[in-house]
């Protein structure tokens, strides 16, 4: 049995996840994870089977996922025999959150409508 390795491509980006709890954050939208394990292993994400590719000769499966819309943590779980070795990673989104909106819309009103009228 050998060690698990996740490789993700995403964008112009490829960096490498670690064992456990991670701070990589991915970007919104699709992802390619290329993971490096025994081909008789079980890959999940968030508790799911996720269909893959088999790279035999360089012993790598394959995995593109879809994270648009998918904003929060999740869980990449290799299962090889009786061991699990978990991923967790977050991803962001480049929206605007509800809080930044308020704020936003306050600094737009505050601007406005003030007395100096700076932006009339």
């Amino acid at each position: 049995m050998m060690g698990v390795l996740v490789e993700v491509r995403q964008r112009t980006e490829a960096f490498t996840l670690r064992p456990g709890k991670s701070d990589a954050v991915l970007h919104e939208g699709p992802a390619l994870l290329l993971v490096t394990c025994s081909p008789s292993a079980l890959v999940t994400l968030n508790d799911e089977p996720l269909r893959s590719a088999w790279r035999a000769s360089e012993r790598v499966t394959i995995v593109q996922v879809d994270f648009t819309n998918q904003i929060g943590f999740h869980r990449l779980s290799v299962r090889e025999g009786n061991t699990v070795t978990d991923f967790d990673f977050s991803t962001s989104s480049a929206k605007a959150t509800w809080d930044e909106i308020l704020a936003m819309a306050d600094l737009c009103v505050r601007s406005y409508f003030s007395y100096r009228h700076q932006f009339s």
